[in-house]
């Protein structure tokens, strides 16, 4: 899932940045949309929200988006930016930052989402890869990022995806997990896998997870490492 923050400092134009987006939320398979009225509001939310896209109003008063766009660039390595401006002349001062793209506010109706559809594309196909797995009647492919959990019940191994709850025969969740990416994957406990990709909450002792009706139990003592692997995901920008 494709996470979005909006940085603006202007309420009216902000909501109609963020209403323009959610209209294409669907298509473009984006989970989060986030708006923070100032540079300073974004700095200080919670260090567990890493977006892909933000994008930021150049001209904002205290801390400018050249500014912030320059922390983040820093501490988040992955997010792409950006750049919304009402003055070509504030141009200037955002070059040499890796941004993806200028579009003046007359044009955001225009320009915006082809501009969204772009980095969504290029990180789609960054991530896109298939893992084989044996049913009862024939070996399949499932992309990764499709997969929600995989829970062994009943003697088998259980894949989940929105659409779909898959049998593997001849493997165990063992054998499954050490085929999987342990930066995207993480065992919770003994009889789970859980892909971090679809996390929507975590607590002391359990997991939501989008587009599952369970939570999923975190065994204990395992805790500290969920939250190690988690918070080193979420600084790689990875949560499509």
């Amino acid at each position: 899932m494709f996470k979005i923050a909006i940085v603006d400092d202007n309420p009216l134009f902000k909501e109609q940045v963020y209403q323009l987006i959610s209209e294409s939320a669907d298509t473009l398979n984006i989970a989060t949309i986030d708006t923070y009225e100032s540079s300073e509001a974004y700095i200080n939310r919670s260090p567990f929200i890493i977006y892909n896209l933000v994008i930021l109003d150049i001209e904002m008063p205290g801390m400018d988006g050249v500014s912030l766009a320059k922390q983040i660039q820093q501490a988040e390595q992955a997010t792409k930016i950006i750049f919304l401006t009402s003055y070509v002349h504030y141009m200037k001062d955002a070059f040499g930052l890796n941004v993806h793209k200028y579009i003046m506010k007359e044009d955001v109706a225009h320009e915006l989402i082809q501009a969204i559809e772009e980095i969504r594309d290029v990180f789609v196909k960054s991530k896109s890869k298939k893992i084989s797995l044996k049913t009862n009647n024939k070996e399949i492919q499932v992309d990764v990022n499709d997969i929600i959990i995989i829970e062994y019940t009943d003697r088998h191994p259980y894949v989940y995806t929105e659409s779909h709850k898959i049998k593997v025969i001849n493997a165990s969740l063992t054998d499954i997990y050490k085929r999987l990416d342990s930066r995207f994957f993480v065992r919770p406990n003994s009889g789970t896998i859980i892909n971090l990709l679809h996390v929507d909450s975590v607590s002391s002792k359990s997991l939501e997870m989008r587009s599952f009706d369970k939570e999923i139990s975190i065994s204990r003592g395992r805790y500290k490492e969920i939250i190690r692997v988690y918070t080193e995901y979420l600084m790689l920008g990875d949560t499509l």
